[in-house]
């Protein structure tokens, strides 16, 4: 989860972990792309690094914004420093048309307001992971540590 409100974090991590999902917790896009080197799709991790499944990204953050960092994503997966693709699921508070376009523009597969955290959110991430082939759990659990 890539999400700089430490309030949205908890609550969301919470809920994930409550679900029997595991989380890793980036503030800002430049962390999410550092902990993407750690996971096993990075070209230099494939045996050693930690799995990861799908990626929730806020989109507006200091540092570096979602946007930027799906796009940043998508040309690491292009020039194969990222060995795989995987889905860029947009979260935020907003969701207007412009938004939207924005994140399929920049390389995301779908989005979600936050709201929906509190209501259909584990159905639409298992349903997304199905039809991506994809594993339920979402990478490793380092989240609700307080960091």
């Amino acid at each position: 989860m890539v999400e700089d409100n430490i309030i949205n974090q908890r609550i969301v991590c919470k809920q994930l972990s409550n679900a029997g999902h595991a989380v890793i917790v980036a503030n800002h896009g430049g962390e999410a792309l550092e902990e993407i080197k750690k996971c096993r799709f990075w070209a230099a991790n494939e045996h050693t690094g930690q799995d990861l499944s799908i990626i929730l990204m806020d989109l507006e953050m200091p540092v570096m914004d979602g946007l930027s960092c799906a796009r940043k994503i998508r040309e690491l997966e292009h020039s194969k420093s990222i060995l795989t693709s995987f889905p860029i699921v947009a979260v935020t508070a907003n969701a207007r048309d412009d938004q939207i376009k924005a994140a399929v523009s920049a390389g995301m597969v779908g989005f979600l307001p936050i709201v929906v955290f509190f209501g259909g959110f584990f159905a639409y991430v298992d349903f997304l992971c199905r039809i991506l082939s994809l594993s339920s759990r979402i990478v490793r659990r380092t989240c609700l540590s307080g960091s």
